[in-house]
């Protein structure tokens, strides 16, 4: 989970790349991370077409009035209840999180 968020500190996405096979035995952050498009990125957050991947608290969304669902993952990497309201405003949909020092949260569209 460290190296997973002191790459998004950089604007960068972790990948697990080896010569050998890797599985996951149980749920993690990268099995929420992918697949992702790109469109645009900074110190902490990566915006996608599919998800929002952010380390710093605040109010995310798509633009549109699409029903969204939050994850966080907590600092030992396991998955934790979000403290992410919703928040609807002019037609647009909104996520406020909420996140502690070495949190990430993923915001995608709902039922995706």
């Amino acid at each position: 989970m460290k190296e997973v968020y002191d790459f998004l500190q950089l604007g960068l996405l972790y990948l697990h790349i080896r010569n050998g096979a890797y599985c996951e035995t149980k749920e993690s952050i990268l099995s929420h991370c992918y697949p992702i498009t790109p469109l645009d990125l900074g110190p902490g957050y990566v915006l996608g077409r599919e998800r929002i991947i952010t380390a710093r608290s605040g109010t995310v969304g798509f633009g549109d009035s699409s029903p969204l669902e939050a994850v966080v993952f907590g600092r030992d990497g396991l998955r934790r209840v979000a403290d992410a309201p919703l928040v609807r405003h002019a037609g647009r949909t909104w996520q406020r999180l909420r996140l502690a020092d070495g949190e990430i949260g993923i915001v995608t569209r709902a039922g995706r």
